[in-house]
């Protein structure tokens, strides 16, 4: 699995509406985390989404390398293939 960790600033997609941002991301990735959840609710409202995955992001900020640490650690014990596109990650259980 190719992993690329980039954000909307440092692509320079800051400041674009919820659908071109879509839009982008659907052109270049397979999984997509965000903490936005309108983001979310509007793709969810899409008809025939992008193969993309979007995931909303449950994970608590904190101190960079905390956040950090405990983002990988969850990646690496999820089953990609469970979580539909919109999802919340990661659940309990």
């Amino acid at each position: 699995m190719k992993i690329l960790l980039d954000s909307v600033v440092s692509l320079r997609l800051i400041g674009l509406d919820n659908g071109r941002l879509y839009q982008e991301i659907a052109q270049s990735y397979d999984l997509f985390f965000t903490r936005d959840r309108m983001f979310v609710r509007t793709l969810r409202a899409i008809d025939a989404p992008a193969p993309v995955k979007v995931i909303l992001v449950r994970l608590r900020q904190g101190p960079r390398g905390g956040y950090a640490r405990a983002f990988v650690e969850a990646f690496q014990r999820t089953d990609w293939s469970v979580y539909p596109n919109g999802s919340e990650w990661p659940t309990a259980g």
